[in-house]
């Protein structure tokens, strides 16, 4: 008798095993986002008044189509760091250079600084991966008059 429900009890559980295996595989299986070609990022804006704005050059790969929230900080040799306005990208997939810049707090004070960026992915099923990148260091002067 138990062979003539086993063809039942497995159309009945393998649904149910598919299902199971593919949310965990889909919790926990690696997701490459974005991966930095050179770190720390060139910035090409060595010295900056407060109020002005450092441009530096990203070097990276994207394999994932999704938008990324980045949460931006200035961090400077001595002192607080400074939160920066977050915004959020959506660059297209693949490898490439492109050209961003911050604008400088004109309230920052003059020292030397890098930027530190963490993009977060928000993937399927509230998964969340972030990726840290951060730029050369640079010099922020007091603002110009």
């Amino acid at each position: 008798m138990n062979h003539v429900h086993s063809p039942w009890l497995i159309v009945q559980l393998l649904p149910t095993v598919v299902f199971v295996t593919l949310v965990l595989g889909l919790m926990f299986y690696p997701v490459r986002t974005l991966e930095p070609r050179l770190q720390p990022y060139r910035v090409l804006t060595t010295t900056a008044p407060a109020g002005g704005s450092v441009l530096y050059e990203v070097d990276a790969c994207k394999y994932l189509d999704a938008p990324a929230l980045i949460f931006r900080q200035l961090v400077p040799d001595r002192g607080p760091t400074i939160n920066l306005p977050s915004t959020t990208t959506n660059i297209p997939i693949g490898c490439a250079k492109s050209l961003s810049s911050i604008l400088i707090p004109l309230d920052t004070p003059p020292g030397r600084y890098h930027l530190e960026l963490t993009l977060s992915y928000q993937l399927f099923g509230g998964r969340s991966i972030s990726a840290r990148v951060q730029t050369d260091t640079f010099t922020i002067q007091p603002p110009t008059p």
